[in-house]
């Protein structure tokens, strides 16, 4: 018992001291036995003594006779006539009583740490509380990064253990373990590499320039390659579910595109495994689209051609208008993904999408002309017809692709058109702004991915590409603030590409202390804290329902109303 450790006589139970010098040395009294029952091994009765002389040394209202009576028994003090009442002031001795209650914090997160089993959540408490007296302190921060790997908060502990070491450069056993922790971090980040290798072969943006340039690559990323599920099916948790495809949709509303991901990869084993086709590529379709929010375009094609290339489609029946609207997106996908020459091979895929979505051929006619002729009849070309007229130009280097983007943005809802959903507004104005902001229209790209991401609050791709168009203008925090926006909703296997861009934006903001260490270590709650307010608004759709409408935005624009 602690007793017998202590060698302190015993007395009658009595009230702790209401006299500031007796109740600091009824504390250091209790700490010499907290430190004796340590160094004997004994870290329960340690730590008890240890919370009891905290109690002792609070400055609020002092702790009632039931909380100490029994730890001044043990240590036979005495003093005072009660315990309870009005604040207690410890007067001269309030500095005193700090730096004692300091060094008990220190030394309870110690036990916790050393207990077993351990106890990091109690450890990280009393280090915060450490902290919140003495920020410095290096103790303090050095055992809150203990207590971070132990929670697996390898990035939080990451940059306390950086900050000890600033903070005492010579202290081998903190090197050793930032040492250490970074070896793993950096054993776990190659692992998840390969895991997902060939996933990161392209940098965000649509049609943006310099992509390679801009993303961590890997190997090679076939587009033609046979889709691989990102989540084993026999591992995957949505696949016991009798409504994944519903699931995956309420997912994705609330920013949870991770599990959406895994939802839809089970909508398509159950409904193959049911034998409802016409589901099964509506199933596929949903996952490509969902791939390319996540600018993942070579994974999301590999999911479109189970529909417009696959035997299977045509055997079971895929419905024509799924077809029609995979096709659409291939020729999109394709714009950052052709294996040789883009223009070609965009402009093939709009002509096979022409043939199964446009009027009868004419022949002798250009693409070009059949669908300009198609926009500008009584037909019902709609916002599909645009956005294909707008490919077809972009691929070409035509401006009058951002004329053809913006009528698509104001064409009628039509549920035979994939854009013309009213769902797709979305993407019709993240297109919209990639392209404004290639051709060096930054202030309008930003209002466009503002649109865009007022109708979906959780569309990654749209975050990525304000990103670009921020850094563009010179505006890093704001560059910074939008990647991080972005990571807050991608997946993990989803963000390195995003994290190298942050990185670069950080450094070019020299503005903000401390934001190149934090992108460094890939610590997004630390380059959210570091970048507040930006990170705010831009985390945040702003859903005003006084904003101004899409044709008040698009003249705004300069562009002229669709016909």
């Amino acid at each position: 018992m602690v007793e017998s450790v202590a060698g302190l006589p015993q007395s009658t139970k009595a009230p702790p001291p209401t006299n500031p010098v007796e109740r600091l040395q009824a504390a250091e009294k209790l700490r010499q036995v907290g430190n004796a029952a340590f160094k004997a091994g004994d870290l329960a009765s340690a730590r008890t003594n240890y919370e009891s002389t905290l109690k002792l040394l609070q400055t609020g209202a002092p702790p009632s006779m039931g909380d100490l009576g029994s730890a001044f028994d043990k240590v036979g003090l005495g003093g005072g006539s009660g315990g309870a009442g009005g604040e207690f002031d410890f007067g001269e001795g309030t500095g005193q009583a700090k730096d004692a209650r300091l060094a008990v914090l220190l030394n309870i997160a110690l036990c916790c740490l050393k207990a077993e089993p351990c106890d990091p959540s109690g450890a990280l408490g009393f280090c915060e509380e450490a902290l919140d007296l003495e920020p410095d302190n290096v103790k303090a921060t050095y055992r809150k990064g203990k207590a971070l790997i132990e929670l697996n908060e390898l990035k939080e502990a990451e940059w306390e253990l950086a900050r000890a070491l600033r903070l005492a450069p010579q202290d081998p056993a903190i090197r050793k373990d930032l040492t250490q922790l970074r070896r793993d971090c950096l054993e776990r980040r190659e692992n998840e590499k390969k895991m997902y290798e060939g996933l990161f072969a392209r940098g965000p943006g649509f049609a943006s320039d310099g992509r390679e340039e801009e993303g961590e690559t890997a190997t090679n990323s076939p587009s033609s390659g046979t889709y691989e599920f990102l989540k084993e099916p026999s591992t995957n948790v949505y696949a016991s579910s009798e409504r994944p495809y519903e699931e995956a949709l309420a997912l994705q509303s609330e920013g949870k595109l991770e599990d959406a991901i895994y939802a839809l990869e089970a909508a398509v084993c159950r409904s193959s495994r049911d034998g409802d086709w016409p589901a099964h590529f509506s199933h596929w379709l949903e996952l490509g689209r969902s791939l390319m929010d996540l600018n993942f375009d070579a994974l999301a094609l590999r999911c479109l051609n189970k529909i417009t290339d696959e035997p299977k489609a045509y055997e079971t029946g895929a419905p024509a208008t799924t077809k029609k609207f995979a096709l659409l997106l291939r020729a999109i996908c394709l714009l950052n993904e052709a294996e040789d020459d883009p223009k070609a091979e965009v402009s093939n895929a709009l002509a096979i999408w022409f043939a199964e979505a446009g009027p009868v051929d004419k022949s002798g006619m250009s693409l070009n002309s059949q669908l300009e002729a198609w926009r500008s009849s009584s037909a019902p070309a709609g916002a599909d017809a645009a956005v294909a007229h707008a490919l077809l130009h972009l691929v070409y280097g035509r401006d009058e692709a951002l004329q053809a983007f913006a009528d698509a943005i104001t064409s009628a809802e039509s549920a035979d058109s994939f854009f013309g959903d009213a769902r797709r507004q979305s993407t019709r104005w993240n297109m919209l702004g990639a392209v404004l902001a290639n051709r060096g229209r930054h202030e309008h790209a930003l209002l466009a991915y503002k649109r865009s991401l007022h109708y979906q609050a959780h569309y990654p791709r749209a975050f990525q590409n304000r990103g670009i168009a921020a850094a563009a203008s010179g505006d890093h925090v704001a560059a910074v603030a939008s990647y991080a926006a972005a990571l807050e909703i991608v997946p993990e296997w989803a963000s390195p590409p995003l994290w190298s861009i942050l990185e670069k934006e950080a450094k070019d903001e020299v503005a903000v202390d401390g934001l190149v260490e934090a992108a460094e270590m890939r610590y997004l709650s630390k380059v959210k804290d570091l970048i507040r307010p930006s990170f705010a608004g831009f985390a945040v759709s702003d859903t005003d329902a006084s904003h101004p409408t899409d044709d008040v935005v698009l003249s705004y624009m300069g562009f002229s109303s669709a016909p």
